[in-house]
């Protein structure tokens, strides 16, 4: 596992773990999540890490309105990931 993977994968983990009004994702769920993305690219794990370090609320309310509606996946949750990040990239 690369280093990259480790970082997004912690992240992810600690801002999926957040109590969402008196709910919270279950751990399989999350699992799933997790295991797209082993099949991601490493830029792609590197646009995540960045994108919830910004704003990790976003993410983790987008992840509990998709599982609530049963379209949790990697592409949905993170689909503006590429965006964010070139904007972020433009304003350094």
């Amino acid at each position: 596992m690369s280093i990259q993977m480790i970082i997004t994968t912690t992240l992810i983990q600690r801002t999926l773990d957040r109590d969402i009004h008196g709910m919270k994702i279950p751990d399989n769920a999350v699992d799933n999540l997790l295991y797209e993305l082993t099949q991601r690219s490493n830029q792609y794990l590197h646009q995540i890490e960045i994108s919830l370090n910004v704003n990790p609320s976003l993410y983790a309310k987008r992840a509990y309105r998709l599982w609530a509606l049963g379209a949790l996946n990697l592409s949905t949750v993170f689909s503006d990931v590429a965006e964010t990040f070139g904007a972020i990239h433009r304003a350094a």
